[in-house]
Parts: structure tokens; C-alpha cells; sequence
């Protein structure tokens, strides 16, 4: 049997949403906007012209949206638990993106949620099997930038029988061996 994920206690709605091809940045997603990082029609998300920056419109997530799961879905609450989320929680449409990635199996795209405005403490789930490096080197700097605020970053693997190994590459980067999931948790330092 599969070890569930724990359940994210305090969700945090984050005023950004990185778009992201692979492993590179290529645009911003805002509540009411989005905004090209990139100028190569290659790199662009196709339901937007890259010929312009920024993108103004209420309707700007609907693109977005449509990579969520139906929430008709019978497996609907099984589906937000893989995310470490309760379908009992108030969830906004920008809430989910940002904590499911809007990973499809047909393109490179996902949203990378960067926790922008979020104070500790928060926790969200890390999927380490959805781009070709490690998540964990996409939010490497995320996390210096936290601890140089004095959080504490604790990480919780979850694979059967596995542990979280992590091994410093030769271009400063990680690696981790052996875990597809890992539960992040950001919160004030403790003194002991």
C-alpha cells in the first residue's frame, strides 16, 4: 500500500504563478494578466501572442483552467489529495494551478508556484518526475531565499522503503535519487 501524502495545513494563495516550458521561466501568470518572459515564438504559450508583452484580461486563466482536472470526476477529492490537498478546502481556481503544476502529458508546459507574497508557515507538494531536472534545482533559489530570511525548510520524501537522497552536483545543483514526491515544509525558525 501506498504511503498517503500529509494534507497541506495552511495554503497560501501566491500573487504569481511562474509559467514554465521544461525548465525555463517563460512567462508570469497574475490573477487579471500574463506576461510574456520571452520574445521566441517557440518558447510561448500558444494561447497567447508573443508579439505582445502583457496580456490584460478577466478571462486570462480560462487557457489555464482547461489543464485542471473536471471536478465532476468521480476520483475528483483522490485526485487533490495526490497534491496534498482537501477537497473540503476553499480552493480558488488560481490556488489550484499553482498547487497542481496544470501538468499535461502532451506539452512541457506547468505553472511553478513561487510563494511570492506568502509568509511561513505554508507547505506545498514538490512532483519530481514532471521536467527532465530535479524541482528541487528549480526552486533552489527559493528555498536560499527563505532560509536567509531565518525559515526552517524541512522536506518529507515519500516513496515506499526510500529515503531522500540528496547529492550535490558538480555545477552546485541536486540530484535526488529514488523519490517522485517530496512534502515541503517553510516555517519560522524554532529556537530549541
Amino acid at each position: 500500500m501506498k504511503k498517503p501524502l500529509p494534507q497541506i495545513k495552511n495554503l497560501k494563495e501566491s500573487e504569481v504563478l511562474y509559467l514554465m516550458k521544461g525548465n525555463t521561466h517563460v512567462g508570469n501568470l497574475y490573477k487579471d494578466y500574463f506576461e510574456h518572459r520571452t520574445s521566441l515564438a517557440e518558447d510561448a504559450f500558444p494561447a497567447f501572442n508573443v508579439e505582445k508583452k502583457i496580456h490584460i484580461s478577466k478571462n486570462v486563466l480560462i487557457p489555464f483552467l482547461s489543464r485542471l482536472p473536471n471536478k465532476n470526476r468521480v476520483n475528483y477529492p483522490r485526485l487533490l489529495e495526490s497534491y496534498g490537498l482537501n477537497y473540503k478546502d476553499t480552493l480558488t481556481d488560481f490556488m489550484l494551478l499553482g498547487y497542481s503544476g496544470a501538468y499535461l502529458p502532451c506539452d512541457p508546459f506547468w505553472l511553478m508556484n513561487p510563494f511570492k507574497n506568502a509568509e511561513p508557515p505554508f507547505e506545498f507538494v514538490l512532483k519530481l518526475n514532471h521536467v527532465s531536472i530535479s524541482s528541487f534545482e528549480l526552486y533552489k533559489d527559493l528555498f536560499e531565499g527563505w532560509l536567509e530570511k531565518g525559515y526552517q525548510i524541512r522536506f518529507k520524501p515519500f516513496k515506499e522503503d526510500k529515503s531522500l537522497e540528496l547529492a550535490e552536483t558538480n555545477s552546485g545543483g541536486y540530484t535526488i535519487k529514488n523519490v517522485k514526491w517530496i512534502f515541503v515544509e517553510v516555517k519560522p525558525y524554532e529556537a530549541i
